[in-house]
């Protein structure tokens, strides 16, 4: 811990369906969305906050090292906008505040190095509507970073930490408690509590679930870095009808220096840190990203159930945060950041996605060929490649609209595919019958459910995808790893002159057949000719003939592996049939571009870069280069969208022309800055 002396067809899509959509309890990541809102005016660490009529208001905390601070800062998420508010009486950070019919109560913390380094008993109430403070009863326990809630319009404080100047100065005798004292702000006065099973201070935290109050983590021991650590995942729950406390399933990992926050009856725990991680980074034994993820770790505990779940990590890593919910969002405020304990102004909102994805959708699939949709919306968006992992299927093809042509993946794919949605046909492949359980949330807006017919297995497939990777197997060849962006692979089926495109795209192709009347596209026995062609449309390699196999048809797709010893690919990978000035990537630009081109025969390469007004501002005199494709980043000329003079050059229209030998040839760009 860090202490004073360390820092994705068509609309009718047919189903087979069986059983009821039912409800399961799912454990995995929940969906939700961070937004980046406007940041606090100023950057602090244990603060306090409270809302009162749907405004955060922040006071005191750390603002320099180990320095308290009185200010106070009310953020309005309606309009994004911090507005600074009348300072409290008394400056301090560890300070925790809480809000009971609209008036905001700063209790406790320390009063920072420059004031004595005092733990607090202190309690001072803030009207919003008057903006004004006014001092109240002190709490009977002095304490710093301690954990507050409300239940009844009681305020409960829970555990922290206690020590005097000196036991800060020397790390030692530093009390971490187990107290828990409540405060009636009707009557001004406070009560004793049973105390918490586990003292705990230095970033624990709490919250309120139907009446209880849950505590969440903290350190069991203050002390330095060097020293040994009792940071702990307990989570324990008061109850105060009953003055007494039970414990729950632990987090997933011990933390200190986190939120909780409720939303729709769940705990988001949020941010925060094992200092023994950041001990293992100081002794060189793990790398910072290790400790920058546990930073943004989100955990969701739903007591309903006592089972943890995790959500979307939170975009800046931070520990000793203040948090805030506001109709249904959650806040995370200012804390620290990284090893060094840089104080942050950062503010991220979190929108939890309350729609129940607890549903299970039962389906049957037949051995062979199937079309299906996605029944359920599920909670993570499924990509190709997930979804035929899901399912078991070798292939799945689906309806590119725009352009009426079939897409196929298979998994050896070097990619995830293509996304999987809603409302759309995909034809899977099963290499068996079984069923499948899809869970989610009901569509919007998605045209119902139909019941496929069962089809007979023949000797055929209504739908097939040749799928393969291009490998050099030459001692002389080295095929780049850009290859494929400028080549298209067809496929002809001989016996009914079909034919499948699929761009190469990082030495991988499936070209997919269909038939949506469910006719056979091939046939065992059908011959399949394989073809590369450039850009132009140009062929660039001999013709390979493939023979349709028994099982092929079983799995619905011929899975090829093409090398230069068995398909004559020798122009394709090293010598183009012409030279030629391809377009540059990426276009438009700023700073910086790619210039592809390649060369028919061994020559001296020059490319000339002219503005609009036709005059040279740029050679880049490639000098002599060998017959081959230039197209990659790693081969292909590079501009730094810089004269010769080495100024950068202004946005607009330019002109670039490769002089090869006797060949020229121009093309335009664009900088846009």
């Amino acid at each position: 811990m860090f202490t004073r002396s360390s820092n994705l067809f068509i609309s009718c899509i047919m189903l087979i369906v069986i059983g009821a959509v039912q409800q399961v309890i799912a454990v995995e990541m929940e969906a939700g969305t961070w937004t980046q809102k406007a940041d606090m005016p100023t950057a602090r660490a244990i603060a306090g906050s409270a809302v009162v009529d749907g405004k955060i208001y922040v006071v005191g905390g750390a603002h320099v090292a180990w320095g308290a601070n009185a200010v106070v800062e009310e953020y309005n998420p309606e309009t994004d906008t911090w507005t600074r508010r009348a300072d409290m009486p008394t400056s301090r950070q560890g300070v925790v505040a809480a809000a009971v019919d609209g008036i905001i109560y700063a209790i406790g913390g320390n009063s920072g190095l420059d004031a004595g380094d005092k733990d607090l008993s202190t309690v001072e109430a803030y009207d919003p509507a008057t903006d004004t403070w006014s001092k109240k009863a002190e709490m009977p326990t002095a304490r710093n970073v301690s954990a507050i809630a409300v239940v009844d319009r009681i305020i409960y404080v829970i555990g922290g930490i206690f020590g005097t100047p000196e036991d800060y100065q020397t790390g030692e005798d530093v009390a971490v408690l187990s107290t828990v004292e409540a405060y009636d702000p009707a009557t001004d006065t406070w009560t004793t509590k049973a105390e918490m099973p586990t003292a705990r201070g230095y970033y624990h935290a709490a919250c309120v679930v139907d009446g209880r109050i849950y505590v969440f983590g903290g350190a069991t021991k203050y002390g330095d870095l060097s020293e040994d650590f009792s940071c702990v995942p307990t989570v324990e729950v008061y109850d105060p009808a009953t003055d007494t406390w039970t414990q729950v399933s632990d987090m997933p990992w011990a933390r200190h220096g986190h939120t909780a926050s409720v939303v729709d009856g769940k705990v988001y725990i949020i941010g925060g840190l094992d200092d023994e991680v950041v001990k293992l980074f100081l002794e060189g034994k793990i790398e910072l990203d290790k400790v920058l993820e546990l930073f943004s770790t989100v955990d969701v505990y739903n007591p309903a159930t006592d089972m943890w779940t995790t959500a979307p990590a939170l975009p800046n890593g931070r520990k000793g945060p203040t948090a805030a919910v506001v109709e249904g969002k959650i806040y995370i405020i200012g804390g620290y950041w990284g090893p060094e304990g840089t104080k942050l102004s950062t503010v991220e909102e979190y929108a939890p996605d309350l729609r129940d994805f607890s549903n299970v959708f039962f389906m049957s699939l037949q051995s062979g060929l199937n079309m299906i949709s996605l029944p359920l919306e599920p909670r993570t968006p499924y990509t190709a490649r997930s979804f035929a992992e899901s399912l078991s299927a070798t292939v799945v093809i689906k309806l590119d609209e725009a352009r009426q042509r079939f897409v196929g993946f298979t998994l050896d794919a070097p990619d995830d595919g293509f996304a999987v949605e809603g409302g759309k046909g995909y034809i899977v492949n099963m290499p068996g019958s079984r069923v499948v359980a899809f869970t989610g949330t009901a569509w919007a807006n998605q045209p119902p459910v139909e019941a496929s017919p069962s089809l007979a297995p023949t000797d055929g497939a209504w739908a097939f995808v040749v799928s393969g990777r291009f490998e050099d197997d030459s001692q002389t060849s080295e095929v780049s790893e850009d290859f494929g962006s400028f080549y298209l692979v067809t496929v002809r089926n001989t016996r009914t002159n079909a034919v499948a495109t699929d761009v190469v795209r990082s030495r991988y192709f499936a070209a997919a057949f269909a038939d949506l009347n469910r006719q056979n596209v091939v046939q065992t026995g059908d011959r399949l000719e394989v073809q590369v062609r450039n850009k132009a449309g140009e062929m660039v390699s001999d013709t390979v003939s493939y023979t349709v196999t028994a099982d092929a048809i079983l799995k619905a797709y011929l899975p090829l592996t093409l090398k230069n010893s068995e398909i004559p690919l020798k122009s394709l990978w090293n010598i183009p049939t012409k030279t030629g000035l391809l377009q540059n990537y990426p276009n438009p630009f700023n700073p910086e571009t790619w210039i592809p081109y390649q060369i028919r025969e061994s020559e001296e390469v020059v490319i000339r870069i002219y503005n609009s007004a036709g005059r040279l501002v740029r050679t880049l005199d490639l000098g002599q280069r060998e017959a081959g494709f230039y197209l990659g980043r790693s081969r292909a000329a590079y501009w730094d969208g810089k004269n010769d003079s080495r100024e950068p050059v202004s946005s607009g229209l330019y002109f670039y022309q490769l002089q090869a030998g006797d060949f020229s040839a121009t093309r335009k760009m664009v900088i846009v800055k």
